[in-house]
């Protein structure tokens, strides 16, 4: 793992209270657009971003 990502994971690291974790949500979503990015092209699928912000959103 590289240092930018292990950085990224304690910065995620968050306890239980619904602030915290509402925050930390927001943060990793564009960490999530990335790898989705990146995912869909390894295995040659169609990137649908629309879709998957849907998805992102309504886990907030």
């Amino acid at each position: 793992m590289k240092d930018w990502q292990l950085s990224l994971l304690e910065s995620w690291a968050c306890g239980r209270n619904t602030n915290h974790i509402m925050k930390t949500m927001v943060s990793m979503s564009s960490e999530f657009l990335r790898l989705n990015k990146y995912l869909n092209k390894q295995v040659n699928i169609e990137e649908n971003e629309r879709q998957f912000k849907k998805v992102i959103e309504m886990a907030f």
